[in-house]
């Protein structure tokens, strides 16, 4: 009797159910008679989800060429997890000859036997939905009441059991409030600043030279400023070692607050920095543009990128089509632009008047956002308990935390930014700007956007321009 054995097991299962892949194969072999001939195929840490398993692909080979007259397994969930595929599985062995057989329960291959092994299957995989739900809801539940839905490794901070959150290291945090400097005041490249730490002889968390990963990893995480974004993606399997990443809905996503170390205002000054960066990078820039980066097609918004001696509109490469805005000479409008700032530093007042209303805003609009993400998690937890996902007791407690939050957010006195452009320094950087380089950062100091459409119809001759600036 030629006999195949099929283990499997994943982490998940393991820690789940207790299936190991020993106790699964000594089962099997106990259902086989001592003169049999027995070749065992064992998957290791692969998801039942997906047929394209290592050995369960050399299994199916060897169904395919009749090699084996048994095919046992523990259990219908360890076969596959997807009812289709456990029916594909079925349907070779049983073309093949071959027998299937389960340890854990009887398959008879009648009508009624099948159809048992049907609703299993469809069990089985509706069981695997449910663990994820389960699984993602009490990660929403954990943050929502303040605290990490896991134990996070992040520099500058040491972790607190306790509170399940992060706790300061002053040691560490004061590098972070470096690095954000030599980004925010210094404006230097990550590569410089990784240069510049190892100069002053700060080594990498793991001991080594700093890596442009890792420090762009660490310049774009929120947590520094004291908001930590969770369940911001959900991961699908599809395939052995692949998985795609989808941003989840808005309404999904939760904040929890942890200790800041920087400033929201720096935090976000970084990260327009860094687009800056890399605007303005050598590989991004081949040919001289002043406007790179910060030029957006008024037609449609996208923005717009230098292609020889025009900026063209990026959304003629995108998929869904073109706004068919029409070329810009690049030389048309660098010059506009360039003779704009020079005359508005001729007059400071005028100067001042674009630059700073925007620096004045308070942050009302940031507290009505925060306050319409509790609603929508009230909302969420309502429905949960309306489902009976959570009980009362549950719910009463969320909806309390998140009352008392909105409360505290209606009381804030009106807060505005006091971290003013010093206008003279701006005055005397555009005075001063005698090279392109010059040139090209005046303008990055000033200027955050440019708008611009070409209105006229005529083919050659003198372009007609409809421009808006928005200024930093």
């Amino acid at each position: 009797m030629r006999v195949a054995i099929y283990a499997r097991v994943s982490t998940e299962d393991q820690a789940r159910t207790g299936y190991s892949l020993q106790s699964q194969v000594d089962a099997c072999e106990k259902n086989t008679d001592s003169v049999s001939t027995i070749e065992k195929f064992i998957d290791d840490g692969f998801s039942g989800e997906f047929l394209d398993r290592p050995a369960m692909t050399r299994l199916r080979e060897g169904i395919k060429h009749k090699l084996y007259d048994v095919v046992i397994c523990y259990d219908p969930d360890r076969l596959a997890r997807n009812l289709a595929h456990q029916l594909i599985i079925t349907d070779e062995i049983e073309k093949s000859g071959a027998t299937l057989k389960f340890v854990s329960v009887t398959f008879e291959q009648s009508p009624e036997g099948r159809l048992f092994y049907s609703i299993r299957g469809a069990v089985s995989a509706f069981e695997k939905e449910k663990i994820k739900e389960r699984t993602n809801r009490g990660k929403k539940v954990k943050m929502m009441s303040g605290k990490m839905p896991n134990k996070y490794k992040t520099y500058g901070y040491d972790w607190d059991d306790e509170k399940c959150n992060y706790k300061i290291n002053e040691e560490q945090a004061t590098v972070v409030k470096l690095i954000f400097d030599l980004l925010t005041k210094d404006k230097l490249g990550i590569k410089k600043i990784a240069d510049q730490l190892t100069e002053m002889g700060i080594s990498a968390p793991r001991g080594s030279l700093w890596e442009k990963s890792s420090l762009y990893c660490l310049l774009t995480r929120s947590d520094y400023c004291g908001k930590h974004i969770g369940l911001k993606y959900k991961h699908t399997n599809i395939g052995i070692g692949k998985r795609m990443r989808e941003k989840r809905d808005s309404s999904e996503v939760v904040e929890v607050e942890t200790p800041a170390i920087i400033s929201v205002e720096t935090f976000e000054k970084a990260q327009n920095q860094l687009q800056v960066n890399k605007n303005n990078s050598k590989r991004n820039t081949q040919r001289y543009y002043l406007l790179q980066g910060v030029i957006f097609c008024k037609k449609c918004g996208n923005r717009m990128y230098g292609a020889i001696n025009h900026y063209r509109c990026s959304s003629g490469f995108k998929s869904g089509g073109s706004c068919n805005c029409r070329f810009v000479k690049v030389s048309n409008i660098d010059n506009i632009i360039w003779n704009k700032l020079k005359e508005l530093s001729q007059d400071k007042v005028k100067l001042e008047k674009a630059l700073l209303p925007k620096e004045e805003i308070d942050n009302n609009a940031k507290v009505d956002k925060q306050i319409e993400r509790l609603n929508n998690q009230r909302k969420t937890v309502l429905s949960w308990s309306k489902k009976q996902l959570i009980s009362e007791e549950e719910a009463e407690d969320q909806l309390v935390t998140i009352k008392a939050k909105i409360e505290s957010l209606k009381l804030q006195p009106k807060k505005k930014n006091t971290n003013h452009i010093n206008v003279n320094e701006i005055i005397d950087e555009i005075n001063n700007a005698d090279t392109p380089d010059k040139i090209k950062k005046a303008v990055a100091a000033t200027i955050k956007k440019v708008y611009v459409l070409r209105t006229d119809n005529i083919r050659y001759g003198k372009e007609v321009l409809s421009i808006d600036i928005e200024f930093i």
